[in-house]
């Protein structure tokens, strides 16, 4: 299957957001268990698109198939060089390189945007995501202990940073 990564377009919004609603009903990597609707989504990924803030997907055969974003907080003034990278991909795309090429875009358009930091958070359970961000440079900074329940119990969250050198 040959896929594409490329910088996320209006038009992509709905898979955009049909892809995010698939990851989250998973229940097993974001403390969220559906997308926000379309509206919403549409709203801010026109504000990221007009701010050039790196947001790319992954098209298959004209649908998407995952994404990745660095988004800066632009909270206090004294950090809008950091952002947090958001991604994911749908099941069939997982262990196939795609993941990797996908966040190598994501953290190289970020650099250019002049961003020095790039954060996220990932579950401690979600093994497969935390190799893939240490194998690009991303560091543990610290563990919050028992934050997200799935129901069955508590999983650990992980902090991890990658500073641009």
């Amino acid at each position: 299957m040959e896929c594409e990564i490329l910088p996320i377009t209006e038009q992509a919004i709905p898979g955009y957001r049909a892809a995010i609603d698939a990851v989250a009903k998973e229940g097993k990597y974001f403390a969220f268990d559906q997308a926000a609707h379309l509206d919403v989504i549409t709203e801010v990924v026109k504000r990221n698109i007009a701010r050039r803030h790196p947001q790319y997907v992954v098209m298959c055969e004209g649908q998407v198939s995952g994404w990745c974003e660095v988004i800066p907080y632009n909270i206090w003034v004294t950090d809008p060089h950091s952002g947090t990278l958001c991604m994911g991909l749908l099941p069939a795309m997982r262990g196939k390189g795609v993941g990797r090429r996908l966040i190598l875009h994501a953290i190289n358009a970020a650099f250019a945007e002049q961003f020095s930091r790039i954060e996220l958070m990932v579950r401690e359970t979600n093994a497969s995501a935390r190799m893939l961000y240490s194998s690009v440079g991303f560091e543990l900074e610290g563990v919050h202990r028992k934050v997200v329940s799935d129901g069955a119990g508590y999983d650990n969250l992980h902090s991890m940073a990658l500073i641009r050198r």
